[in-house]
């Protein structure tokens, strides 16, 4: 890694998170490594912001490390693997394309090294606890989600305040609720 320069904002940040000598180690890996293309595409100011914490730049980091080898040849179509942070990916087969979490990522795939080997990708997969709370909810809480966009509220859910956000689901804004006054949802 640290040879390649499309690589060192992910070398940066793998030395940040104290996963460099693990790389550099006997065993058995895949990487998915992120190129500068990639953490350029990061909101500005992001990757500061989270090397700040040593948790979370390690689950970023780990968020693309498997503890296996999983050439492109051997991967089979929507195959699901648990990547070192302990979350999970699905890698599969577009033609001849991987894909991660179902989009055509990797740039270059197959770098074989000693230890394992590496595939090239132009895009950060996040691990949830790299992501803002808001990012956290799903389809099934986008009324939730609209209202508070709506009424202007968002900015006060901003990664510089920890706090615990209970979203109700869609389910729970009946008519009634929704025909309340503006002011009283608030």
């Amino acid at each position: 890694l640290e040879n390649t320069d499309d690589l060192s904002s992910f070398t940066d940040a793998a030395l940040a998170a104290e996963v460099m000598d693990k790389l550099g180690k006997a065993g058995h890996y895949t990487l998915f490594a992120p190129t500068n293309n990639a953490f350029d595409k990061l909101k500005p100011g992001f990757m500061e912001s989270i090397t700040e914490n040593q948790e979370v730049i390690k689950a970023l980091v780990n968020n693309h490390l498997l503890n296996s080898v999983q050439c492109a040849e051997a991967i089979m179509a929507g195959t699901v693997y648990e990547t070192a942070e302990g979350s999970t990916i699905e890698i599969g087969c577009d033609g001849d394309s991987l894909t991660v979490n179902g989009i055509k990522i990797v740039l270059k795939k197959d770098i074989v090294t000693s230890n394992g080997v590496v595939h090239l990708i132009d895009q950060v997969i996040m691990p949830d606890s790299a992501k803002e709370v808001w990012e956290l909810m799903d389809d099934s809480q986008s009324t939730f989600s609209d209202l508070v966009s709506e009424m202007g509220l968002a900015a006060s859910l901003g990664s510089k305040t920890e706090y615990t956000l209970l979203a109700p689901l869609n389910a729970a804004f009946t008519e009634e609720v929704m025909s309340q006054d503006e002011t009283l949802l608030k």
